[in-house]
Protein backbone atom coordinates (compact mmCIF):
# COMPACT_ATOMS: atom_id res chain seq x y z
CA UNK A 1 0.00 0.00 0.00
CA UNK A 2 1.80 2.93 -1.09
CA UNK A 3 -1.03 5.77 -0.84
CA UNK A 4 -1.34 7.93 1.97
CA UNK A 5 -5.25 6.88 2.22
CA UNK A 6 -7.59 4.32 2.23
CA UNK A 7 -11.26 4.15 1.03
CA UNK A 8 -14.44 2.64 2.80
CA UNK A 9 -17.19 1.26 1.12
CA UNK A 10 -20.26 1.21 3.22
CA UNK A 11 -23.79 -0.57 2.77
CA UNK A 12 -26.86 -0.32 5.07
CA UNK A 13 -30.33 -1.80 4.32
CA UNK A 14 -28.61 -5.33 3.49
CA UNK A 15 -31.49 -8.04 3.73
CA UNK A 16 -29.65 -11.68 5.17
CA UNK A 17 -30.30 -13.49 1.53
CA UNK A 18 -27.76 -10.98 0.00
CA UNK A 19 -25.25 -10.20 2.64
CA UNK A 20 -23.05 -13.31 1.37
CA UNK A 21 -23.40 -12.25 -2.17
CA UNK A 22 -22.42 -8.33 -1.28
CA UNK A 23 -19.33 -9.82 0.23
CA UNK A 24 -18.39 -11.70 -2.29
CA UNK A 25 -18.76 -8.64 -4.98
CA UNK A 26 -16.44 -6.36 -2.64
CA UNK A 27 -13.78 -8.83 -2.81
CA UNK A 28 -14.20 -9.10 -6.11
CA UNK A 29 -13.87 -5.33 -6.56
CA UNK A 30 -10.58 -5.62 -5.18
CA UNK A 31 -11.62 -5.16 -1.32
CA UNK A 32 -8.83 -5.98 1.33
CA UNK A 33 -11.58 -6.81 3.63
CA UNK A 34 -15.37 -6.61 4.74
CA UNK A 35 -16.63 -6.20 7.88
CA UNK A 36 -19.90 -7.01 9.23
CA UNK A 37 -21.46 -4.27 11.81
CA UNK A 38 -23.79 -5.59 14.02
CA UNK A 39 -25.67 -3.46 16.90
CA UNK A 40 -24.52 -4.26 20.02
CA UNK A 41 -25.62 -3.47 23.95
CA UNK A 42 -22.81 -3.80 26.53
CA UNK A 43 -24.86 -3.91 29.85
CA UNK A 44 -21.63 -3.79 31.72
CA UNK A 45 -18.06 -3.40 31.89
CA UNK A 46 -16.65 -6.59 31.15
CA UNK A 47 -17.12 -7.56 27.46
CA UNK A 48 -20.02 -9.87 27.14
CA UNK A 49 -21.70 -7.60 24.66
CA UNK A 50 -25.10 -8.95 23.88
CA UNK A 51 -25.91 -8.11 19.99
CA UNK A 52 -29.68 -6.57 18.80
CA UNK A 53 -31.15 -8.60 16.67
CA UNK A 54 -31.85 -7.13 13.03
CA UNK A 55 -33.45 -8.05 9.88
CA UNK A 56 -31.09 -5.85 8.08
CA UNK A 57 -27.45 -6.05 8.25
CA UNK A 58 -24.89 -3.09 7.18
CA UNK A 59 -21.58 -4.07 5.92
CA UNK A 60 -18.12 -1.95 5.35
CA UNK A 61 -15.65 -2.89 2.16
CA UNK A 62 -12.16 -1.90 2.76
CA UNK A 63 -9.91 -0.95 -0.39
CA UNK A 64 -6.19 0.61 -0.50
CA UNK A 65 -7.21 2.31 -3.67
CA UNK A 66 -10.98 4.10 -4.23
CA UNK A 67 -13.10 1.60 -6.24
CA UNK A 68 -13.33 2.06 -10.16
CA UNK A 69 -16.22 4.09 -10.73
CA UNK A 70 -17.37 1.76 -13.17
CA UNK A 71 -17.43 -1.45 -10.78
CA UNK A 72 -18.76 0.81 -8.10
CA UNK A 73 -21.80 1.94 -10.67
CA UNK A 74 -22.31 -2.18 -11.34
CA UNK A 75 -22.42 -2.49 -7.62
CA UNK A 76 -25.39 0.03 -6.91
CA UNK A 77 -27.18 -1.07 -9.82
CA UNK A 78 -27.26 -4.67 -8.98
CA UNK A 79 -28.30 -3.61 -5.12
CA UNK A 80 -30.63 -0.51 -5.66
CA UNK A 81 -32.49 -1.03 -2.35
CA UNK A 82 -29.48 -0.61 -0.52
CA UNK A 83 -28.00 2.90 0.77
CA UNK A 84 -24.19 3.37 -0.14
CA UNK A 85 -21.56 6.03 1.17
CA UNK A 86 -17.42 5.62 0.42
CA UNK A 87 -15.31 7.32 2.31
CA UNK A 88 -11.30 8.22 2.37
CA UNK A 89 -9.20 8.40 5.66
CA UNK A 90 -5.53 8.87 6.14
CA UNK A 91 -3.20 6.03 7.05
CA UNK A 92 -2.10 5.99 9.93
CA UNK A 93 0.40 4.69 11.81
CA UNK A 94 -1.09 2.71 14.80
CA UNK A 95 1.96 1.02 16.30
CA UNK A 96 3.21 4.38 16.92
CA UNK A 97 -0.17 5.91 17.86
CA UNK A 98 -0.43 3.05 20.15
CA UNK A 99 2.86 3.89 21.92
CA UNK A 100 2.03 7.40 22.69
CA UNK A 101 -0.74 6.11 25.19
CA UNK A 102 1.44 3.42 26.78
CA UNK A 103 2.84 5.46 29.73
CA UNK A 104 5.04 3.85 32.94
CA UNK A 105 2.72 3.07 35.35
CA UNK A 106 2.83 2.02 39.12
CA UNK A 107 1.78 -1.86 39.18
CA UNK A 108 2.16 -2.45 43.14
CA UNK A 109 3.39 0.51 45.75
CA UNK A 110 6.90 0.71 44.41
CA UNK A 111 7.60 -1.21 41.19
CA UNK A 112 6.95 0.47 38.09
CA UNK A 113 5.93 -1.11 34.72
CA UNK A 114 8.19 0.76 32.01
CA UNK A 115 7.87 -0.13 28.10
CA UNK A 116 11.18 -0.11 26.94
CA UNK A 117 11.07 3.06 24.79
CA UNK A 118 10.62 5.07 28.08
CA UNK A 119 13.30 3.76 29.65
CA UNK A 120 15.73 6.62 28.92
CA UNK A 121 13.55 9.48 30.55
CA UNK A 122 12.42 7.75 33.48
CA UNK A 123 13.38 8.65 36.72
CA UNK A 124 13.92 5.09 38.73
CA UNK A 125 15.58 6.56 41.91
CA UNK A 126 13.63 4.76 44.68
CA UNK A 127 11.61 2.76 42.04
CA UNK A 128 12.05 -0.86 41.38
CA UNK A 129 11.29 -0.93 37.48
CA UNK A 130 10.09 -3.60 35.47
CA UNK A 131 11.20 -3.16 32.11
CA UNK A 132 9.62 -4.58 29.37
CA UNK A 133 8.52 -4.58 25.45
CA UNK A 134 4.66 -4.28 25.55
CA UNK A 135 2.61 -5.38 22.90
CA UNK A 136 -0.56 -5.44 22.37
CA UNK A 137 -2.07 -8.38 24.53
CA UNK A 138 -1.89 -9.85 27.52
CA UNK A 139 1.03 -9.83 30.33
CA UNK A 140 1.58 -6.15 30.09
CA UNK A 141 0.38 -5.49 33.62
CA UNK A 142 -2.53 -3.37 32.72
CA UNK A 143 -4.86 -6.29 32.86
CA UNK A 144 -7.19 -6.75 36.15
CA UNK A 145 -5.70 -10.39 37.17
CA UNK A 146 -2.47 -9.51 36.79
CA UNK A 147 -2.69 -6.33 39.08
CA UNK A 148 -4.42 -8.80 41.41
CA UNK A 149 -1.54 -11.34 41.69
CA UNK A 150 1.27 -8.55 41.79
CA UNK A 151 -0.82 -7.04 45.04
CA UNK A 152 -0.93 -10.78 46.26
CA UNK A 153 3.01 -11.32 45.77
CA UNK A 154 3.92 -8.45 47.26
CA UNK A 155 1.37 -9.06 49.75
CA UNK A 156 3.19 -12.35 50.61
CA UNK A 157 6.28 -11.38 50.69
CA UNK A 158 5.75 -8.11 53.10
CA UNK A 159 4.34 -10.91 55.46
CA UNK A 160 7.83 -12.67 54.87
CA UNK A 161 5.51 -15.82 54.05
CA UNK A 162 8.23 -16.36 51.16
CA UNK A 163 11.62 -15.57 49.98
CA UNK A 164 11.02 -16.07 46.35
CA UNK A 165 7.98 -16.81 43.85
CA UNK A 166 8.15 -18.71 40.47
CA UNK A 167 6.56 -17.12 38.03
CA UNK A 168 4.77 -20.01 35.68
CA UNK A 169 2.18 -20.27 33.49
CA UNK A 170 0.89 -16.76 33.67
CA UNK A 171 1.76 -15.50 30.23
CA UNK A 172 4.49 -13.03 29.81
CA UNK A 173 6.34 -14.18 32.79
CA UNK A 174 5.65 -10.54 34.06
CA UNK A 175 4.98 -11.40 37.50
Amino acid sequence: MDSISYFTLEIANITPDLEDQISFDLFEMGASGVLENLKFKQLDRRYQPEIISSDLFALTAYFENRPQPDDLSELIQKYQAQEFSINEYPIEDWLSEWKKQWKPFELVPGYWIVPDWEMDHFDRRGKKVIAIEPGMAFGTGTHETTQIAAELMLQLFQEKKYQSILDVGTGSGLL
